[in-house]
């Protein structure tokens, strides 16, 4: 990785720090910024959506917490739900009580 894309990142990384506290910052600066991690093929990643850790979603984004161990949440299925009754719903048997009344067989 070439030593601007490293100073360019610091830099990055400074001023989504000043952004978080309010302050402008002008981010044309910023519009050659690729994330440069390393990928599988060897080659540097040239994504330019990076978070203020100067990575891209797939190299340094937000975790997604722990697949296994202690800390790792289990999850547990919906409860089933029941099945919908018309019966159960008082104003819908009201409607249909008197929609029959008018009816002529």
């Amino acid at each position: 990785m070439s030593g601007s894309q490293d100073e360019l990142r610091q830099r990055w990384k400074a001023a989504c720090k000043a952004m978080r506290k309010g302050v402008r910052v002008d981010l044309a600066e910023f519009a050659e910024l690729r994330c440069g991690a390393k990928t599988r093929a060897g080659t540097p990643c040239k994504r330019r959506d990076l978070f203020a850790s100067g990575r891209c979603r797939m190299h340094g984004g937000m975790s997604t917490g722990p697949k296994s161990g202690p800390r790792a949440k289990i999850v547990q299925p919906a409860p089933p739900e029941e099945p919908y009754n018309p019966a159960d719903n008082p104003e819908l048997m009201r409607l249909i009580n008197a929609q029959l009344e008018h009816c002529t067989l």
